[in-house]
């Protein structure tokens, strides 16, 4: 039986994403994340967990992610802790 992903409860959705979504995702947030210039500011639109938003970071000067799942902004929001980044700020809208 395929669940519906956005019916999970907010710990399996966010595990999820880490584990399947962001890898797959890796080459394209790659090179995205090549674009950026030195200092930019950039905002990451669905950022769900957060991994394009690091990226971009090694580069912009502030990156702001937004996503419409709070489960996926605490999971960002714990990353950022673990990494120790203070030019990312992530928001649920």
């Amino acid at each position: 039986m395929i669940r519906d992903f956005s019916a999970m409860n907010p710990s399996e959705s966010s595990f999820i994403y880490r584990k399947l979504i962001d890898p797959i995702l890796r080459p394209l947030h790659l090179e995205v994340s090549s674009m950026i210039r030195e200092n930019q500011t950039v905002i990451d639109v669905a950022c769900g967990t957060g991994a394009l938003s690091f990226l971009m970071a090694e580069r912009a000067g502030r990156v702001v992610g937004i996503d419409i799942s709070q489960a996926m902004i605490d999971a960002a929001n714990e990353a950022k802790g673990k990494r120790g980044l203070g030019n990312v700020d992530f928001f649920q809208m």
